[in-house]
């Protein structure tokens, strides 16, 4: 089969153009003899379009071979649609109360919106905390997330949860987090983070209109998610002798600067993804946990907190990738906490809240069916 000469694009745009019309020509029958030949068509593109990057072909060339095989043979693919659907993001939704029934008509609100999945919430009674985790592609995301803000909003009062709080917190609605469903470092997922600080944005910006000081945190504002905290109250609310009014030290970057203690402040921003992973432990005090907590944040640069949970401590670990490392394993920070604690210490429990992002994309392309399946 012949390669139709065509006049040599004078954009990397124009290369793609034509890469995709003569991989579609290929493609686009039912064969799989065809697709397979296909492949070899790739290499024999790299070389017609001359200087063209070899590597942005191949990643084009592995995402269509998965598509390709995923798909029934008496069903056509549209590779053109398929290249240009937006990614999944995800979005957690932090709730400063326990309330089951509150946490259901906020999973509610945001699932009355098309085309997203939710999947999880989480009810965390000792620690007056919960959260909806919302999977979708961007605008459907953010109307979402509006809906679910919204009514979180409108249901709690942060002025009557318990003081001192259980768990930190400066908002009823206490953080938002847009973030890939990836497990990669963040400088490898520079399209989609960007793409989550712009949720961010609109999102921290809808939230001011309502009259809730915002701070955003993430690339574009210039700070992190602790940074965010540390300008407000946050740290200070699970203190007996600290007011429970919750303080404001930062200007905001939407809402006023007087803060409502019905509302408190919302920090909404885009991050990598956090898998929250926990362990419970015994025979250990709070100090000892403390200095566990230290040891994985020293050696793996991630938020650690150590708490009381019930009748143990808790050491919660954000486990999140930073810009040049991926996302560290649950197995090497178990181990560096095990290392950490006392010999008489015993961790009787280690579990995730929710899902890891492969678990959460899973979820999601079950429950929105065959749209995003790869």
């Amino acid at each position: 089969m012949g390669v139709p000469r065509r006049r040599r694009p004078s954009s990397v745009a124009g290369y793609y153009e034509v890469y995709y019309e003569v991989y579609y020509e290929a493609t686009a029958s039912l064969s799989l003899s065809i697709y397979y030949l296909s492949i070899y068509l790739s290499i024999y593109l790299s070389i017609y379009l001359s200087l063209y990057p070899l590597s942005i072909i191949y990643l084009s060339e592995i995402r269509l071979s998965i598509l390709y095989l995923s798909s029934f043979e008496n069903e056509p693919l549209n590779i053109h649609d398929a290249m240009s659907r937006p990614p999944l993001l995800a979005c957690a939704v932090y709730i400063s109360s326990s309330t089951a029934e509150l946490v259901s008509k906020i999973a509610a609100q945001a699932s009355s919106v098309a085309r997203v999945a939710i999947v999880d919430t989480f009810v965390d009674a000792s620690y007056a905390r919960s959260s909806v985790k919302i999977v979708g592609e961007p605008e459907p995301l953010l109307e979402a997330a509006r809906h679910a803000t919204a009514e979180a909003l409108a249901l709690v009062d942060l002025s009557l949860e318990p003081h001192p709080a259980p768990h930190p917190r400066q908002g009823a609605v206490d953080m938002v987090a847009f973030m890939p469903l990836s497990d990669a470092s963040g400088s490898s997922l520079a399209l989609e983070l960007a793409s989550c600080d712009e949720l961010a944005t609109s999102l921290g910006r809808n939230l001011g209109e309502q009259g809730v000081p915002v701070l955003l945190y993430g690339a574009r504002a210039g700070r992190t998610v602790l940074e965010a905290r540390r300008g407000t109250s946050f740290f200070r609310s699970v203190r007996p002798a600290e007011s429970r009014d919750v303080g404001l030290q930062l200007p905001p970057s939407f809402g006023p600067a007087a803060v409502p203690q019905r509302s408190g402040v919302a920090i909404v921003g885009s991050q990598t993804y956090v898998t929250n992973f926990n362990l419970q432990v015994e025979n250990a005090g709070l100090d000892a946990c403390k200095r566990a907590a230290d040891s994985v944040r020293a050696e793996f640069g991630v938020q650690v907190m150590a708490l009381g949970h019930a009748d143990s401590i808790e050491i919660g670990c954000n486990l999140q990738a930073t810009a040049s490392v991926a996302t560290p394993e649950r197995q090497r920070v178990l181990e560096c906490v095990r290392k950490a604690l006392p010999p008489e210490a015993r961790i009787t429990r280690e579990y995730v809240v929710g899902f890891t992002p492969d678990e959460a994309r899973g979820r999601a392309e079950e429950m929105l069916g065959d749209a995003h399946a790869h």
